[in-house]
């Protein structure tokens, strides 16, 4: 009886070391994926900001060709 007994506690510890590192295993792929998020989250704002530097440059240029468009049409006019 007293075999079995100590066969049982050691299970019962593996079992226990088993969990313990399968928790720590997973702690660590948290803290990795969370990590990686973070750094797509970082990487997403500077292409958000870069995408927004570039529609201020193409609004700009939309409106120099706009203004380039009407005074193209004034020069037609005084052409005819």
């Amino acid at each position: 009886m007293n075999k079995r007994r100590v066969a049982i506690d050691e299970l019962t510890t593996m079992v226990a070391n088993g969990f313990h590192a399968v928790q720590e295993e997973m702690q660590d792929g948290f803290r990795a994926l969370t990590s990686r998020v973070d750094g797509i989250e970082t990487e997403l704002k500077d292409h958000g900001a870069r995408l927004d530097r570039i529609e201020r440059k193409l609004d700009s240029t939309i409106e120099r060709v706009d203004d380039y468009s009407v005074r193209l049409k004034r020069v037609e006019k005084t052409k005819r």
